[in-house]
């Protein structure tokens, strides 16, 4: 298979706006597999987007193994050497898909579809789409006046990880890249009618996670089914998201919980005041109205 053959799935979002628990959810369908997050395919692209079969594969799997994230996946690096040779790849997609298929051949030999999530992919989707022009995209919207809320929440915590995520704390500048970042985004779907595209908001998906999730299966083109819902018992029990990284996602391991609206306690008036300044248009695209209180 050709990596222009690939359908995968890939959760696209600004940081702290349910990205990861939308792909607990995704991987906890039993066709679904989609590993922590890693990078190395949008990282090595620069490098390897010619990649042929006769370049061979042993630089560009070493390459992979010591990518930022990759010892979080299990794999040896024979596992992945004969995974991919077994797939006989011809350009660098392809290669990039056996590695993703040997993670679900090792860890749930059942799923057939595949998929991955990175906060940073947001700023490369182009790069995603060149590699895999069939690819799904599920981009999830937070309001942004929450998010800011739990970046503050973030930066007050001492986590130990090298991967903790290190993000802005004042009100102005997360606005700037809460709207910066979801104008990325749009602007890369748009190059392309939003093909291939769904959108839907963390709030959304919280207050009716079920209703969410048929939606998403349907855009998938998959059954529905409850187990997504479990994501929280899987995630556990079966390891979905490493430990370290729970230090700063650990509300992934409890059910699905409504969000309460934070931000108007949380934040000060002069700083949501600031916020909808720089992100109003953002805020009022996505449904959020803007103001101090009020009902969503």
């Amino acid at each position: 298979m050709t990596g222009a053959e690939e359908r995968p799935i890939f959760v696209i979002g600004n940081p702290r706006s349910g990205t990861t628990l939308l792909r607990l959810m995704l991987t906890s369908h039993p066709a679904v597999i989609i590993p922590p997050e890693a990078g190395f395919a949008v990282w090595l692209y620069p490098h390897y987007q010619r990649w042929h079969p006769s370049d061979g594969l042993d630089d560009l799997l070493d390459d992979v193994l010591v990518t930022r994230k990759f010892e979080f996946w299990g794999l040896s690096r024979d596992a992945v050497a004969t995974c991919v040779a077994a797939a006989d790849p011809q350009n660098y997609a392809a290669v990039v898909a056996a590695i993703y298929r040997c993670y679900g051949h090792h860890h749930k030999p059942g799923a057939v579809l595949w998929g991955d999530k990175n906060n940073s992919y947001l700023h490369s989707i182009d790069v995603i789409k060149a590699m895999f022009p069939q690819a799904r995209f599920v981009h999830i919207v937070r309001d942004g006046r929450e998010v800011a809320v739990s970046y503050r929440e973030l930066g007050r915590r001492t986590i130990t990880s090298e991967y903790a995520p290190h993000l802005p704390t004042d009100a102005r500048d997360i606005a700037v890249e809460w709207r910066d970042n979801l104008g990325a985004i749009e602007r890369s779907f748009a190059r392309f009618g939003h093909e291939g595209v769904f959108t839907t908001r963390l709030e959304d998906l919280t207050a009716d996670g079920a209703g969410v999730l048929h939606e998403i299966c349907r855009f998938l083109e998959l059954e529905y089914d409850s187990q997504m819902l479990n994501y929280h018992q899987l995630t556990s029990e079966r390891g979905h998201e490493p430990k370290e990284f729970l230090q700063w996602k650990e509300k992934n391991v409890l059910p699905l919980q409504s969000l309460q609206l934070r931000y108007p306690e949380a934040l000060s008036t002069e700083e949501i005041a600031a916020f909808e300044a720089a992100a109003g248009e953002a805020l009022a695209r996505y449904g959020y109205p803007i103001g101090r209180t009020g009902p969503r």
